[in-house]
């Protein structure tokens, strides 16, 4: 099971991402020299059209591309307002998919 860690950087600007086995502080702040290499990348858009509520389908897509390993621990994700710029969704569905992502065990 996937296990999700929400660490805002010292700017508030992103969040890391991890799985269950890592210790509970394993989220740490980019370095601002860090090589930028560690962001994720996303193309992807959630179908309105499916009947599946958007956060849902959020989480599902989140949760996939760890369990592939496509995304590794201490890797970056965007902030919560630019990836419902990404997704097109308002950023409460955002927060609702991130809460959900964090209760995960």
């Amino acid at each position: 099971m996937v296990k999700w860690n929400r660490e805002p950087d010292k700017l508030g600007n992103e969040v890391c991402v991890g799985k269950a086995f890592l210790r509970k502080n394993w989220c740490r702040m980019p370095d601002m020299h860090e090589n930028q290499d560690r962001s994720i990348s996303i193309n992807w858009m959630p179908d309105r059209a499916s009947g599946v509520p958007l956060y849902s389908q959020i989480v599902s897509y989140f949760s996939e591309k760890i369990s592939r390993g496509e995304w590794m621990s201490g890797q970056n994700i965007p902030s919560q307002r630019r990836l419902s710029e990404l997704f097109g969704v308002n950023r409460s569905t955002i927060v609702e998919a991130m809460d959900e992502l964090a209760a995960m065990d």
